[in-house]
């Protein structure tokens, strides 16, 4: 008690102490921060610059001019002064497309505080960060947010959804140096080293700078693979010149290994091993690789218990693409084969990329559990899912006019519905009510965009198996 006593006496003495304090005029003295001057927009101009006004810019250009591109001025306009040593500073964005959605920041400088400038790596990367390497001219959309820096307060001059100088621009890309063609051709024993009839290599519908990629399926002898299959990659303006500069090989001639760089006027490569194969080419990286050809991917995951065997099977007809219907609840992985030796899974560019053997499962497509109709390329090692919400019976029993919809199972997997046909009618099956999914041919080997199914006439049960490849249907008579 005594001390507890002692403290309570000890804290009203501070008490005083701090009271006398106040009451002094000669003691400690109190800082006072200067009234800082209103911002408003309406005291600013900000004009753009010639760069700007043009609406075009070849980042190229100013690469090897000088990086920093003049965008923008700024001039103060208010009637009250600015504090000596006030700075302004903008924020770039720039984006693919005039609402901004996902934009990219670019560095702006200035020297002089009233000229600000654009530097022209920073605006390349943003560039290719949204519209990839090709080396094309291609729209941008620009804005620019404006800031007083008056000692350590920083202000934006308006409100958050105040924006200057927003424009369109045709903006060129630095130059890579790189080129790319649009095609690319096999010659060597695969064709007798016929220039002429060289074999074309296969590519996606991307720009070759976005894409890369080409490839070709081969199937070598017993005989072919012991004597060596010889080979040298054709770029588009070698074959359509028919000449023999220009192409593309290995360093060493004869080198025998599956993987490797790609030399311009380079010697011939050849193989050594026996069975289909899967020739990969990257122009961009000027790399290529030769690969055991996959017959199917499996693809085990949540929805199948993470049972290899029991999976749905993606099927390709070019050892490169795949495709097929999966029905997803949860992380999944693909599998050249159907057991745990090796497998494709979630790449480094995230969803809708994979790698092998990667160490992170594929995610759930974020629309959540459902069907799903899924490409896969393993060239370019990229992947789409579809959702497929419906599916549906067309053709000449309806006048091709509006679908039968089906109805599935829980998992998806298995779809019926009633169907009534005539002598000779066709019909198909397709997805969400429109024809980019569909399914024909056979009964009992429906693929994608087959020919029209025909059956005996009548009225029918039908069953619909997506579980199992080939995928097929079972007609019950009612």
């Amino acid at each position: 008690m005594k001390k507890a006593s002692l403290y309570i006496a000890s804290l009203a003495a501070c008490a005083m102490v701090f009271t006398a304090c106040d009451d002094t005029t000669d003691g400690g003295v109190m800082q006072v921060n200067p009234q800082l001057p209103e911002i408003t927009a309406s005291q600013f101009q900000i004009n753009p610059g010639t760069v700007l006004s043009s609406g075009e810019v070849s980042l190229d250009s100013w690469s090897t001019s000088g990086y920093e591109i003049p965008m923008l001025n700024i001039q103060y306009t208010g009637e009250e002064p600015l504090p000596e040593g006030t700075l302004y500073d903008f924020e770039m964005q720039v984006s693919d497309n005039p609402d901004f959605t996902n934009p990219r920041s670019v560095a702006v400088t200035s020297t002089d505080n009233v000229t600000f400038m654009a530097d022209a790596q920073s605006w390349d990367n943003a560039f290719r960060s949204l519209l990839g390497k090709a080396p094309d001219a291609k729209p941008n959309y620009v804005r620019f947010a404006a800031y007083v820096n008056m000692g350590s307060q920083r202000s934006r001059i308006g409100s958050t959804d105040t924006w200057y100088c927003t424009t369109e621009m045709s903006v060129l890309p630095i130059d890579l140096g790189i080129v790319v063609e649009e095609a690319y051709y096999l010659v060597g024993t695969v064709n007798g080293w016929d220039l002429a009839s060289a074999v074309k290599f296969s590519h996606s519908d991307k720009n070759v700078y976005d894409d890369p990629v080409f490839t070709l399926s081969i199937d070598l002898t017993s005989d072919e693979a012991q004597a060596g299959w010889w080979w040298k990659i054709v770029p588009e303006s070698a074959f359509a010149a028919q000449s023999w500069d220009g192409l593309y090989g290995v360093e060493i001639n004869g080198d025998t290994a599956p993987v490797g760089n790609l030399f311009k006027d380079g010697q011939a490569g050849q193989l050594v091993t026996a069975g289909p194969q899967l020739f990969t080419i990257d122009m961009l990286s000027c790399t290529y690789s030769v690969t055991n050809a996959v017959p199917a991917l499996w693809t085990p995951g949540n929805s199948n218990g993470w049972n290899v065997e029991a999976s749905s099977q993606l099927a390709t007809t070019d050892f490169t693409n795949y495709s097929g219907f999966l029905y997803l609840n949860g992380e999944w992985l693909m599998t050249p084969a159907p057991n745990w030796d090796n497998k494709y899974a979630l790449g480094t560019g995230g969803p809708g990329t994979i790698a092998y053997n990667g160490s992170s499962n594929l995610p759930v497509p974020e629309q959540g559990a459902g069907l799903y109709w899924t490409n896969v390329n393993l060239g370019s090692l990229t992947y789409s899912t579809t959702p497929v919400t419906v599916i549906g019976m067309i053709g000449d029993f309806n006048g091709w006019a509006g679908d039968v919809e089906m109805t599935p199972s829980e998992d998806m997997l298995t779809w019926t519905a009633t169907l009534t046909v005539e002598e000779g009618q066709g019909w198909k099956f397709r997805c969400n009510n429109d024809w980019a999914i569909n399914l024909g041919g056979s009964i009992d080997n429906l693929t994608p965009d087959g020919a029209n199914i025909t059956v005996e006439p009548g009225t029918y049960t039908v069953t619909l198996n997506l579980a199992t490849r080939p995928y097929t249907a079972t007609l019950t008579a009612k």
